[in-house]
């Protein structure tokens, strides 16, 4: 999907077009898809938070895990739960994600913390 069509279809009605624009605009650099995935971080629709934590933590770079860690320190009860669920597997399967982790706390990142601490 192209970055303007992405950045469309985050604020479409329709949980399927956001689902589809969480998972292109995790490699779309710029403030305007940090804003955009910040948003889809915090859907009404799991399906769709669901899409964007996995696509973060499938690219462990530190602008993908900081945009998980971003919204990972201020999610609430139930989509924190799900979100330490995709935590937990994405390190089991990508064990990136925990030194992209790491380098974020070190850095000061507050939410990169927060997963550590959770994972320990």
């Amino acid at each position: 999907m192209h970055r303007d069509a992405a950045l469309l279809s985050a604020r479409s009605d329709s949980w399927e077009e956001r689902a589809a624009a969480a998972e292109a605009l995790v490699l779309v650099d710029g403030d305007e898809a940090d804003a955009a995935v910040a948003a889809l971080l915090d859907d009404e629709n799991l399906a769709v938070i669901r899409r964007a934590v996995a696509s973060l933590l499938a690219n462990p770079t530190p602008r993908a895990v900081g945009r998980f860690t971003s919204s990972y320190a201020t999610a609430s009860d139930q989509v924190g739960d799900y979100m330490n669920d995709e935590l937990r597997a994405a390190v089991a399967l990508n064990p990136p994600v925990r030194i992209t982790l790491a380098a974020l706390a070190d850095q000061g990142d507050a939410g990169a913390q927060m997963a550590l601490d959770w994972l320990s």
